[in-house]
């Protein structure tokens, strides 16, 4: 933590994202952070086939009003592995507006969270490759978002305590 705690935020999110899309081979990574107003889930970075197009459209609304599959991940608080999209109670989450830029595969999708609280997700898929997604690389995916949140928690400490430190003296 001897970085300024910007870059250390986005640089842990990056390595966990790296690790998502190199270690469990994926196609495509997001992560994908909240607005400091929480209506708005945007693509902060990603990894793989499409990055440009990724970056550009992941774009969504998180309207309680309107729920679709990133609100209610980050509502539960808890990762979801979506293999089959077609399933009644997932069709309705994913409207035209979400199926349009992620398309048809199966995926996986965790919120990260800081102090309990969300402040974005993790989403993976083999869009490209169209491989089968496995339980074992659905559990490592938890585990990364698990290593994020952790890491997360751990930089916000330190940063407290500086700001502490630098207000006394």
């Amino acid at each position: 933590a001897k970085l300024e705690a910007g870059t250390d935020v986005s640089e842990v999110l990056d390595l966990i994202l790296e690790g998502i899309y190199c270690r469990i081979g994926m196609d495509r990574a997001v992560f994908a952070l909240l607005s400091p107003n929480r209506r708005f889930l945007r693509a902060k970075s990603a990894r793989g086939s499409a990055t440009y197009y990724l970056m550009n459209k992941f774009k969504f609304e998180v309207d309680p009003q309107k729920p679709n599959i990133f609100h209610f991940v980050i509502e539960s608080q808890s990762a979801l592995w979506v293999p089959d999209r077609n399933a009644g109670a997932i069709k309705k989450l994913i409207p035209e507006s979400v199926h349009i830029v992620i398309g048809d595969s199966p995926f996986f999708i965790a919120p990260t969270l800081v102090d309990g609280k969300p402040i974005g997700i993790f989403y993976a898929d083999r869009h490209d490759s169209g491989r089968e997604l496995e339980h074992e690389e659905y559990e490592s995916f938890k585990q990364f978002a698990i290593q994020a949140d952790l890491a997360l928690a751990h930089l916000d400490k330190a940063q407290e305590k500086s700001n502490g430190s630098a207000q006394k003296s």
